[in-house]
């Protein structure tokens, strides 16, 4: 049997090779393009099989104005019911977030007007955001209303000052992608309502999956959340490990 000191000396010795981290790990899991559909097939690898201890998931956009990939709304409803009980049933906190206004002037450069048919870019962004606060409050779950921040800031226009990309703050006509600006309030929201509570988030995994929002679509090490990272999951980051 080891003596004491030895057995002492033995376990001092395996403490010292333990890293213990209070770092909060944030994944960049977005994918440019992706609907609702698109993250039903991956949510098993790129979110659940990490094992987060909480999603911050938005998605909506491509549902609601890509022409390629317009969504029912029941069925937008769908997709994002069962994302949410896939990984709250996995043991993650979810939240929940709305999809921003855009400029429809610079989305018809893009896409078809005759897609939407009689159904305005406004109006499916309406569709979509009343779907997502409705799934908030039936599941229970915190949710960041991007859509009315973005508002509170002016809205999504031609100005300079807008949160939302254009020819005057980026020198793009894309009209639906934050500015680095417009992604650095969108990490201040989320870190708001994260820590509203007091809640830590100390040595945790967030994972934030979802779309080119997410992803970080124009930004500076975009589809990551390192620290120099101009994406909300990098600015997030920072502000979770000051």
């Amino acid at each position: 049997m080891m003596k004491l000191p030895g057995l002492v000396v033995l376990l001092s010795a395996l403490l010292s090779s333990v890293v213990f981290s209070s770092e909060v790990e944030v994944i960049n899991a977005g994918v440019g393009g992706n609907s609702s559909a698109n993250l039903l097939p991956r949510v098993h690898e790129d979110v659940i099989a990490k094992h987060p201890d909480l999603v911050i998931l938005m998605v909506g956009t491509n549902d609601a104005l890509n022409s390629q990939k317009l969504t029912a709304p029941e069925v937008f409803a769908a997709n994002l019911e069962k994302l949410v009980t896939e990984m709250t049933g996995s043991g993650s906190e979810v939240i929940l977030m709305t999809i921003p206004p855009c400029v429809p002037d610079y989305l018809f450069e893009r896409h078809s007007r005759s897609a939407y048919g009689d159904v305005s870019p406004g109006e499916r962004i309406r569709r979509v955001n009343d779907i997502i606060r409705e799934i908030a409050v039936s599941n229970g779950l915190r949710m960041v209303d991007l859509h009315a921040l973005v508002q509170s800031h002016g809205g999504a226009s031609t100005e300079a000052d807008c949160l939302i990309r254009n020819e005057a703050n980026s020198g793009r006509k894309d009209g639906v992608h934050p500015t680095e600006a417009g992604y650095r309030i969108v990490a201040e929201a989320i870190y708001e309502v994260l820590t509203e509570e007091g809640q830590s988030y100390e040595g945790q995994r967030i994972v934030c999956f979802g779309d080119s929002i997410t992803y970080g679509a124009g930004m500076k090490k975009a589809g990551t959340a390192e620290p120099d990272a101009t994406t909300y999951p990098g600015r997030l980051a920072l502000l979770l490990n000051p």
